[in-house]
């Protein structure tokens, strides 16, 4: 069995999972401020009567660092950039102190100028007097060699032993991009306090219960990872959540065609887009908040709508969110919300009548207006905003190619015409947005776990970028701080370059533990030029990019709702 735990802003929900799909299923509050106490709450109700010896395997998706990052929590971080030339640092400036050093690596791996240790050594002093112990080095080709950021951790480790952690930019991706790879270098030690307490929550609540099995971590990609290696790249985790949402949708949801989801929270709502059952991706990297990464994330949108939303009047307008001040007023909260408005108008009969429309008497008698028009004035509100966001999405792909997790779409247009909502008010504001579309629509059985239902079907996944360059002299693979010199003969073709990284990442799948019937392996990017130097060829630079591809494992069969046109 997999016992999968989905930690969300307001709820925590579990699922138990067996070969033939849900058996057990539980919902509670999240304590932010006590992870270990709601965790143990969802653990005891999921796994009642299930003997914990029979529970395989752990999968775990959170909303936690995400909402760290929106809410710009976590810790003061220090910033080691090396630019070079032909970039002004100014523009790469993040968080609480930048220090810019000297030295350069160039695009080919060939150090151009050394680093200096006295630069190092003053920027150290200044992390020291703003007591900052996280710090992020971050070099503009150290994908190409890491050597700079390498020495730069060393030299501050030996002076500057109170430091808490050092993170550098070359592990997190093998992607270029220097402004999205200091953002990311930042955001992953930024968040790494907050994920290291939800790892140790998590690990403590599962030996308290004495679940032994194997624990994993949804990632942005639509894949796991092993929970422990999560601490070694905590920005992966961002996103987790609407992740699991997508994955969750997938799972419970077949269609042939081009949908939306809607995963629908108490204070926000995530946006996603499948094109044949397939998700789709964003290959430059995720937006995180204010920040472009080069997170490799499934395509999301997330705005400030929830069932539980705060809604006021602002003059003589309504307004909608993005506050949550606790639950709805049917339900025994300060505020009206949403989910007040289907009470009033007997749409839902959740909670006590009578609270929604004591909660909407004052907004009602300011406008001048019964109750009842004020709650079809919040629907049709609600319904404007879903709507704007929803062709928002569609129009960030008119202009711009098509990516799915598996593949780039040639001359596609997005045409969608089904919604499947998720989350617990979906099946109250989802067929009011499909009938405003004139769109179908799908609620799926276990709608209000889905996203513990997604991370638990998720599979496990990797990726690495392997570089040759002959005329150099060496192969890398940056994300595992892999270097190895090649002899002066080599002569390493296009071919064998990909059955290196095909090599590589089964090798990293057999240390994960992946099983064989998971273990989907592509080439996803794979380039090759000549370098030439004056009439003549000295040798290849071949990038290759390979990965297992992000999917529904094995070893879980739920049946799908089967939704025709």
């Amino acid at each position: 069995m997999i016992l999968a735990i989905d930690v969300g802003g307001t709820h925590t929900d579990a699922v138990l999972l067996d070969s033939t799909g849900v058996v057990g299923s539980a919902k509670v509050p999240t304590k932010k401020e006590d992870l270990l106490e709601c965790v143990l709450q969802a653990i005891d109700q999921v796994i009642q009567g299930c003997p914990v010896e029979q529970i395989e395997k752990v999968n775990l998706s959170t909303t936690l660092t995400t909402n760290a990052i929106v809410e710009n929590k976590g810790e003061k971080v220090g910033l080691f950039i090396l630019p070079g030339p032909g970039i002004n640092p100014q523009t790469l400036l993040i968080g609480e102190e930048n220090v810019i050093l000297s030295g350069y690596i160039d695009h080919r791996g060939r150090e151009v100028a050394p680093i200096y240790e006295e630069e190092i050594i003053r920027g150290i002093e200044k992390l020291k007097e703003k007591n900052i112990k996280y710090i992020a080095v971050v070099g503009k080709f150290s994908t190409r060699n890491n050597k700079h950021e390498l020495a730069v951790e060393r030299i501050i480790r030996k002076n500057y032993p109170q430091i808490e952690d050092v993170v550098l930019g070359h592990t997190l991706s093998g992607s270029l991009n220097f402004p999205r790879r200091v953002a990311t270098a930042y955001l992953s030690t930024k968040i790494k306090k907050i994920h290291k307490n939800f790892v140790y929550s998590i690990q403590d609540a599962l030996k308290i219960r004495n679940i032994s099995a194997p624990v994993y971590l949804l990632k942005a990609d639509g894949g796991t990872v092993e929970l422990i290696n999560s601490l070694h790249k905590p920005v992966e985790t961002a996103l987790s959540g609407p992740a699991a949402s997508i994955m969750g949708a997938i799972s419970l949801v077949d269609y042939n065609g081009t949908a939306i989801v809607l995963d629908i929270g108490g204070t926000t709502t995530d946006l996603a887009i499948l094109v044949d059952n397939v998700p789709l991706f964003q290959p430059k990297g995720a937006i995180i908040g204010d920040y472009k990464t080069l997170v490799r994330a499934l395509y999301t949108k997330s705005f400030g709508l929830g069932g539980d939303s705060v809604v006021s009047l602002v003059g003589d307008q309504l307004k909608i969110g993005p506050e949550r001040m606790g639950p709805a007023a049917c339900l025994g909260g300060p505020c009206p919300t949403p989910t007040d408005a289907f009470s009033v108008l007997n749409l839902t009969d959740l909670g006590k009548r009578e609270l929604a429309v004591a909660a909407y008497q004052g907004i009602a008698n300011s406008l001048g207006l019964e109750v009842k028009e004020v709650a079809e004035m919040v629907l049709d509100k609600v319904k404007k905003i879903i709507i704007g966001h929803i062709n928002e999405a569609i129009n960030e792909f008119k202009d711009q190619p098509v990516y799915t997790i598996h593949e780039l779409l040639e001359n596609f247009t997005l045409n969608p015409d089904l919604l499947i909502g998720i989350g617990g008010p979906a099946h109250l504001i989802i067929p009011l947005i499909a009938s405003e579309l004139n769109w179908l629509y799908s609620i799926p059985k276990d709608t209000t776990v889905a996203n513990a239902i997604g991370a638990g079907c998720a599979r496990t996944t990797a990726i690495i970028t392997l570089r040759v360059d002959t005329a150099e002299g060496f192969l890398s693979i940056p994300e595992y701080s892999y270097r190895e010199t090649l002899s002066s003969s080599s002569r390493i073709t296009i071919n064998e370059a990909e059955a290196m990284a095909v090599d590589w990442i089964r090798k990293k799948a057999s240390e994960m533990s992946i099983p064989r019937s998971d273990l989907d392996v592509e080439i996803t990017e794979s380039q090759s030029f000549n370098v030439v130097d004056g009439f003549y060829t000295v040798g290849r630079i071949m990038d290759i990019t390979a990965q297992i591809k992000p999917g529904i494992s094995s070893m879980i069969s739920i049946d799908k709702e089967a939704v025709s046109k």
